[in-house]
């Protein structure tokens, strides 16, 4: 029973690793071409993780102010690496708990950024107006 489990541990940390070597594989790729985001490149539209390359590179600057300006959750990074590498050291609930609530923050964040993004885009569009000028002549 130990072994099956020492087993699907070093299982998980090599797929861990390989998925870490592919984003970075990936990554390296896209920006030798000029492609620093998928995301904004298909769409035009900031991804969750957008600023989050300079947030870190502010960080080992030790300027922590334009760390959390370029992006506010770069700090969730290795506190979310630490929990998966010692997955099976925690609770499950309290694992569970960590991840959801990780999940939950890059989650507002992301709806925050799109809302902003998109603030310009309604404010000067068709459907906004119309949106207004419904919304003020219910009142």
């Amino acid at each position: 029973m130990d072994n099956k489990r020492n087993n699907r541990r070093k299982n998980e940390r090599k797929e861990l690793i390989c998925a870490a070597t592919a984003v970075v594989v990936l990554y390296t790729a896209m920006e030798s071409i000029g492609i620093t985001c998928p995301i904004k490149f298909i769409t035009g539209i900031s991804c969750a993780g957008c600023g989050m390359s300079r947030a870190w590179m502010a960080f080992l600057h030790l300027d922590i102010a334009k760390a959390f300006a370029y992006h506010p959750l770069f700090w969730l990074v290795p506190i979310a690496v630490i929990v998966l590498l010692c997955k099976s050291k925690i609770n499950i609930k309290i694992y569970k708990i960590i991840i959801y609530c990780h999940r939950k923050k890059c989650s507002l964040y992301f709806c925050i950024t799109l809302f902003l993004n998109f603030l310009p885009i309604l404010n000067s569009s068709l459907f906004f107006k119309i949106i207004v000028f419904f919304s003020i002549s219910l009142i």
